[in-house]
């Protein structure tokens, strides 16, 4: 999915959103829970792109299984996806956007973006024993790792808060208002798997999890991630901003989780059971970049609580 073109200064109400994906583009319907799905696919390319030159406004999605939810939970779900290109590209500089929550980068080897709306615990969204791996053999009963490519990049211009920022992650995006148990990235021991975010000329944040590339949360909860596992994996990160964009753009790379930030003043985040097996996490940087590498969690910024 290609934009190309778009309204020279359109406002907050004129968004023009791109997603890709090779299953459903939006789910959005309060208390629904999809389930007990297997998917089994090879040889996807898989983009959602705003072009160079375009002055469109408005978020770029791209994943395997789901591009955006909104209020729903998903339940035993696997992705087998070989030899396959999942790629959110926001290419154009020309837009200049300076409003808030608008012309973000989503991409996730299943969602993209995973968002929740509620603001108390027990109604919170889930994700439940998620897997994105390769191929399946049911005779043998065995599974193999992907062989897919997951790539995020941004470089629309814009140093507003939660705008023109890319989420990058091997299941998923990012996570707003959501709890996580069971997320499993299972990459081949013989190819590079490769989970990458890329920033150019973009002074914004940048988030790269092998497993979940960012977690948000503006309300006073818990969130809870239990047994998140990668495995055979590249995750990498880089950015290439010049001297004179007058920001300082961060870079938040990790092994499961990019970053968790609590913009609130309180909130709790459990991470519990999960492992980093054979898989590398590095991030790059010239200039005025702020780079966070962590082979489990890049940052956790809140003025919460951390078990």
């Amino acid at each position: 999915v290609d934009q190309t073109s778009g309204e020279v200064d359109v406002d907050t109400n004129d968004k023009e959103h791109c997603l890709a994906t090779a299953f459903y583009g939006n789910i959005n319907r309060t208390g629904f829970t999809m389930q007990n799905i297997n998917v089994y696919a090879s040889n996807y390319d898989i983009a959602a792109t705003r072009e160079l030159g375009s002055y469109g406004m408005g978020d770029v999605h791209a994943a395997g299984f789901v591009a955006y939810t909104s209020n729903v939970n998903l339940t035993n779900l696997t992705m087998y996806l070989n030899d396959s290109y999942i790629k959110g590209h926001s290419l154009s500089y020309e837009v200049h956007n300076s409003y808030s929550g608008i012309n973000n980068c989503y991409v996730g080897g299943f969602i993209g973006a995973f968002d929740g709306t509620s603001s108390t615990k027990a109604n919170l969204v889930d994700l439940t024993n998620i897997t994105f791996a390769g191929n399946y053999d049911h005779l043998t009963k065995i599974e193999s790792g992907t062989t897919s490519k997951i790539e995020g990049t941004q470089n629309t211009y814009g140093a507003s808060d939660y705008t023109n920022e890319n989420y990058v992650g091997g299941i998923v995006g990012r996570m707003y208002r959501a709890d996580a148990n069971g997320l499993y990235y299972v990459g081949s021991p013989s190819d590079e798997d490769m989970i990458i975010a890329l920033t150019h000329e973009d002074p914004a944040s940048a988030f790269c999890g092998g497993v979940i590339g960012s977690i948000r949360n503006n309300v006073n909860l818990t969130i809870d991630l239990e047994n998140i596992e990668i495995s055979n994996a590249s995750v990498h990160a880089a950015a290439t901003v010049e001297v004179n964009v007058g920001s300082w753009p961060d870079i938040y790379i990790g092994g499961i989780l990019g970053a968790i930030y609590h913009d609130t003043s309180g909130g709790t985040l459990n991470l519990s059971n999960s492992k980093v097996i054979n898989t590398s996490v590095k991030g790059e940087g010239n200039e005025m970049v702020m780079l966070y590498v962590g082979g489990v969690i890049g940052t956790a910024t809140w003025s919460g609580n951390t078990n």
